[in-house]
């Protein structure tokens, strides 16, 4: 039984051919003809979804065998498979699905120091991808852990309002049963602060029935206290909506505070030791997904490191997710830099502004390129 087909009852009507493609790629990977799936549950397909879409994008492409080959061990041992090369693959399907004629996969050699991708366009022209991917560092999943219990605890209190609490780092136990008792005390339109600590604001819920909170804004409100140097990572407790509603149920959203240069540091990293062809307009990929609102931040900062790196036209950060197995999403933005000796590629170009401070998906283009490929 092909995996397609193992995956069939788990697959909506709507998937306009992009699992079949994407379970066919994985099912193609080198010594794994006979390799089953553990289970066929929706969360086991969206894992290989997120893997077989990319694969499925730059098919045909030799250069990309290597990964290939490591992914067939990874799935054969049950093991997890090379981060790295992960994020290589969906920036490589990215600039794929964007337009690219072909993306190559750059050997590595000991002696040169080479970027990760090269990107051929229709135009005869050509650029180059450093991809990073930065890691969750422990201190920023005990810091994750600590704002869900947080919310958790507000989110019982059952309040009838949104509430928005704010702390700029774990803190104390004393300091935590003040907060919570503001939260509990609090009226609409108010707020109850601890300078240099922690606030709690509560609003009148004025939402759309079904409104989805967007990564990329500040819901919580920085006092003029806040520190600069911290970013926040975001946490949202609140009960489904249904369409016979008269209004939006009540929402808890914590933040908690995040130093901003270590969404900076890969990116300096590969800025500060420039690699590849001089000539080509050479492009900084972050796969974010393990750094939170990270694009609301590069908004904030890239400009601020533009003015010397005359040798970097850009950045592009990504972040991929599947939405059930019938939607694998891409939500990039990418950021020129005006400083640059070579102008950034049309390919990018041409979706800065489709891309906007919001983020963009690649759902619709990939749904065309199954179409055109059935």
């Amino acid at each position: 039984m092909s995996i397609y087909k193992f995956f069939s009852a788990t697959l909506p009507s709507d998937h306009a051919g992009i699992a079949k493609y994407g379970f066919e790629e994985i099912e193609a990977l080198p010594n794994l003809q006979n390799w089953k799936p553990a289970t066929s549950d929706h969360d086991e397909a969206s894992r290989l979804l997120s893997i077989g879409v990319p694969l499925y994008l730059v098919s045909g492409q030799s250069s990309f065998d290597p990964i290939r080959r490591n992914l067939s061990d990874a799935l054969r041992k049950n093991v997890r498979p090379i981060l790295d090369e992960i994020s290589e693959l969906r920036c490589a399907g990215i600039v794929r699905a964007l337009g690219a004629i072909s993306v190559d996969k750059i050997s590595r050699s000991n002696e040169v120091r080479k970027p990760d991708l090269k990107v051929y366009c229709a135009n005869n022209t050509s650029f180059e991808i450093e991809v990073v991917t930065p890691a969750a560092k422990p201190e920023y999943k005990s810091a994750r852990s600590w704002l869900d219990k947080l919310v958790a605890e507000v989110f019982a209190f059952k309040i009838p309002f949104d509430l928005r609490l704010g702390v700029v780092e774990i803190l104390r136990d004393d300091e935590r049963l003040a907060l919570l008792e503001a939260a509990r005390t609090v009226s609409p339109n108010e707020s109850h602060s601890s300078r240099g600590r922690w606030i709690v604001s509560a609003e009148e819920i004025n939402r759309s029935i079904g409104e989805v909170w967007v990564t990329g804004k500040d819901y919580i409100p920085r006092p003029n206290w806040w520190p600069s140097h911290l970013s926040q990572i975001f946490r949202v407790s609140m009960m489904a909506d249904t369409s016979d509603q008269q209004r939006s149920n009540p929402s808890v959203i914590g933040a908690i505070g995040y130093p901003t240069l270590r969404y900076m540091n890969p990116i300096l990293r590969k800025a500060d030791r420039p690699q590849g062809d001089a000539t080509l307009p050479y492009i900084i990929a972050a796969d974010i997904e393990n750094i939170p609102n990270a694009l609301h931040y590069f908004r904030e900062e890239l400009p601020k490191w533009f003015h010397s790196w005359d040798h970097v036209s850009g950045v592009l950060g990504f972040h991929h997710f599947m939405e059930g197995v019938s939607k694998y999403i891409v939500r990039c933005q990418f950021f020129s830099n005006p400083n640059s000796t070579i102008s950034p590629p049309e390919l990018l170009q041409e979706r800065q502004e489709e891309f906007g401070c919001s983020s963009w998906e690649l759902t619709t283009q990939l749904r065309h390129y199954a179409d055109d490929a059935a």
